[in-house]
Formats: C-alpha cells, structure tokens, sequence
C-alpha cells in the first residue's frame, strides 16, 4: 500500500507541470503561487460550463479537483505542517488534528462556488489552527463568522470593522458652504452698489481685492478639511466567502 503523503505529493508535483506546460504559469509553493492558482481555477470552472453534464464530464472534474487540490494541500502542509490522511474514499489534510479537505475545495470551486477565492479558504483554515479573535488586515479588521449569509446561506462570512470616510462628500460640503459665501458677498455687491448699505460702506469685495477672495478660497479648504475628518465613521461590514455578496 502506497504512502498518501507520497502520493499526494506527486499528485501535487504533476498539477506543477501542468500547470507550466498548459498555462504558462510557474507553481513554487509561494504564497504569490496562490493567485496564479486561483487564476487557473476561474479558467477551468470556464471551461467547464461548455461540458455536458455526463458521466466522463463528473470525472474530468473529480479528476481536476484531485490535482489542484493536492497541490493546495501541499501548500497547506509546508506552510503549517500536517499529513495528508484518507478516510474511506477522501483525502484530507490533518493540522493540528483539525482535518481540511482542499479537494472538496476545489471541486466546489470549479462546480457551483466560483467566488469562493483560494485566498479565503486559507484564511479559513488559518483562523482554525491559530484562533484569534481578530485579525488585522491593513487599515481594518477581519474575523470569521460562523454565521449564515442571508443571499446564498451559507456559512462563511467575514465580519469587517472599517473605518470609512468620503472624500467626495467632503469636497460637496466645503463646497456649499464655499457656495453660502460667494452668495453673500454677491448680495453685499449688490447691495453697496444700489446704495442700501450707505454711500460710505466700503467695497471689501471689490473687483481688485484679491487678499478677500484668498481668504474666502482658505475658508472653502478649511470647511472640505474638516467634513472629511469630522465624518469619518467606523462601520460593520459582512462579507461571504462564497457568494462575494456584501451587507
């Protein structure tokens, strides 16, 4: 009886060489070889669409979804350690003793899961063997949820804590109020020139005062300054890892 860990990993070794001869696309077990997994993947679940759904069709994808997954698994075992196990008639990846089946993965992937990402998977996975309760991702914070998308119903969310602030609607109340100002000092114009201020009211606004009007360009800055900041706001977003959908 052959090893199973060796035998995934010359599994994993052919869906290297195939990946170079019929994509192009060189597989290190990199964590940059993960995009290019993915991109591979979307190409196949393409192809796939145009194949009857027939018995040697179930089989070129159970086939497909063996290699793919084992080169996943292997990324999995030298990134975390494990072994591979089998069960029955699955292969599945021990870590931790937590197993994971990056074939299952796949073959979902390939069927019915597109928007399912590689990247998300192993985040999963990684959130498993090393539990925290969050985890900071650039400028916001990610967890998994075990919770149910209200789209598709299943049950691999992300809750995000973000912090959201709009630089456009800044720019629209600086503008308004930069607006509000240009309305007054156009009604004070007016109102000199018909002579109800007064004859001695002095034109502050006048066509060769440019100190006012770089004053009044200031006070727009300042206002678009100061909405951005002051509407900044912390959201909580979720997302599903097999749907895309946000709420």
């Amino acid at each position: 009886m052959s090893d199973i860990n060796s035998e995934m990993k010359a599994a994993a070794d052919y869906a290297i060489r195939s990946a170079k001869e019929k994509f192009g696309q060189e597989l290190d077990y990199s964590d940059q070889s993960i995009d290019k997994v993915e991109n591979l993947l979307q190409q196949v679940y393409q192809s796939l669409l145009d194949l009857p759904s027939d018995e040697h069709t179930s089989k070129a994808i159970s086939r497909t979804a063996n290699i793919w997954g084992s080169y996943l698994g292997e990324f999995m075992r030298l990134k975390w350690g494990g072994s591979w196990i089998l069960k029955d008639s699955e292969r599945f990846v021990s870590i931790k003793n937590i197993e994971f089946s990056p074939i299952k993965f796949v073959y979902e992937k390939i069927t019915y899961r597109p928007l399912y990402s590689a990247k998300k998977y192993l985040m999963e996975v990684e959130s498993r063997i090393n539990p925290s309760p969050v985890m900071p991702i650039q400028s916001q914070t990610e967890v998994v949820m075990t919770i149910n998308c209200p789209y598709c119903n299943n049950n691999h969310v992300y809750q995000r804590l973000e912090t959201q602030s709009s630089f456009g609607s800044a720019i629209g109340i600086g503008s308004i109020i930069t607006i509000i100002l240009l309305i007054i000092i156009a009604a004070y114009r007016v109102a000199i020139r018909a002579g109800a201020l007064g004859n001695y009211t002095p034109d502050i606004f006048g066509d060769g005062n440019v100190g006012m009007f770089a004053l009044l360009a200031l006070i727009g800055i300042i206002a678009t300054t100061f909405s951005y900041f002051a509407n900044k706001k912390t959201t909580m977003l979720y997302e599903c890892m097999d749907c895309g959908k946000k709420w």
